[in-house]
């Protein structure tokens, strides 16, 4: 009896350091690491392997750690020491550098790298002009024939573009189109008349020293193809086709504001001669 009550005293005694023979690392997802922990850094704890304690020495950061067990008992809360990690602000104060006094700044927004370095530019000339051209990568009129104003039930409109190729030379596209109904003496007409035209443009400015920003002068030749169709309540009436011709036209621009302004343009066709006038619209990429 005695020795077994010995026994159970010494077990007592012992039963801690049984119980906690080695380290307990919680990991903030409740798992465990059995281990020794070696040592603990700012920002990471050093352990063996409980298993393997003259193996190699593993690193966790103290960011992914709830707390350790020790072996004698010792819980121990961590925290990550974010104090001692510099913050972004006090980072780049850090590493910022001061530009040498001699160092000039120079715009890098166009050019071609310099000769013998990938890594030196040269800066743009910025008394070119940024787009290929000196008004607008692309113009466009819109306007009304004036002289279809009361001749037609719904005037001629254009829709015309100009897109410049090259500083002066605009290649011209676009379409007109017109609608006109009559009656008399029973008999009714409707008439629908759709215009394509492709051509090229030619601005003056240069020559007549017009300020570029402002307004615009231009004569140009285009190619067209015109179909009209004719519907009637008496089919005698009815007809429709198409024809090709060549229309010469000039005229100018004024603008009111940035991108948007007032035409005018003469258009000759075969002798008959018409005036277009509506608004510009200067667009560029």
């Amino acid at each position: 009896m005695k020795r077994n009550l010995l026994t159970l005293a010494f077990a007592l005694t012992f039963l801690p350091s049984l119980l906690f023979a080695q380290d307990i690392i919680i990991k903030n997802d409740k798992s465990e690491i059995k281990a020794k922990v070696v040592e603990i850094t700012v920002d990471f704890i050093k352990y063996n392997d409980w298993d393997n304690l003259t193996g190699p020495i593993y690193n966790i950061a103290k960011k992914d750690v709830f707390m350790i067990t020790y072996q004698n008992g010792k819980r121990e809360f961590i925290t990550a020491e974010t104090s001692a990690t510099p913050t972004k602000a006090r980072a780049t104060a850090q590493t910022k550098k001061e530009a040498p006094a001699d160092v000039q700044e120079i715009d890098l927004t166009g050019g071609t790298p310099a000769e013998g370095s990938p890594f030196e530019y040269t800066p743009r000339d910025k008394t070119q002009p940024k787009s290929v051209t000196n008004y607008a990568d692309r113009v466009s009129y819109t306007g009304v024939a004036l002289n279809s104003i009361g001749k037609a039930t719904i005037p001629t409109i254009q829709a015309l573009n100009d897109w410049f190729l090259a500083n002066n030379i605009a290649l011209s596209y676009g379409v007109q189109i017109g609608y006109n109904s009559f009656k008399e003496s029973g008999i009714e007409l409707k008439t629908s008349a759709f215009t394509g035209i492709l051509g090229g443009a030619y601005y003056l400015n240069k020559a007549m020293k017009i300020d570029k920003s402002k307004a615009a002068a231009y004569v140009g030749v285009a190619f067209y193809y015109a179909y009209a169709s004719t519907t009637s309540n008496y089919k005698e009436f009815e007809v429709s086709g198409g024809n090709f011709g060549v229309l010469a036209r000039a005229g100018g621009k004024y603008n009111f504001a940035k991108r948007l302004g007032g035409f005018a343009e003469v258009q000759v066709s075969k002798g008959d001669p018409a005036i277009i006038a509506g608004l510009s619209i200067s667009i560029n990429k």
